[in-house]
């Protein structure tokens, strides 16, 4: 079957790091080809590197979120546009990711409805 995946941006005080986003069966994975230090994530996220070559990137990390430890996912605005969002983990955590477009946004929204990864 078809992943839906994004081009998007992990976006944190201090790095905004480009990668995609792809929503699978029963987790998020968010992967990046840039050199970036995860370690600080590993507490509620599974970290893996690998060096398998997908389709668009060659991957140099890795991160998975698996639904179960999220609460919530809200649209949220990046310089004035509805172009991002927030993952809420039950841990307090979150993650915040800019998708660079609303309407990419929205489809990712739609996405997320469609195929009831909550349900």
């Amino acid at each position: 079957s078809i992943i839906p995946c994004f081009e998007t941006e992990l976006l944190s005080s201090n790095n905004n790091i480009q990668g995609i986003i792809a929503l699978k069966e029963k987790y998020i994975v968010y992967q990046t080809n840039m050199n970036f230090d995860f370690n600080k994530y590993k507490k509620e996220i599974k970290y893996i590197i690998s060096s398998k070559v997908e389709e668009l990137h060659q991957v140099k990390k890795q991160v998975i979120i698996p639904y179960k430890l999220i609460r919530q996912i809200i649209k949220r605005k990046f310089v004035f546009f509805e172009q991002a969002f927030e993952i809420y983990l039950n841990n307090g955590k979150s993650y915040f990711f800019n998708l660079y477009q609303e309407k990419i946004c929205q489809q990712f929204f739609d996405t997320i409805e469609k195929i009831k990864l909550f349900g």
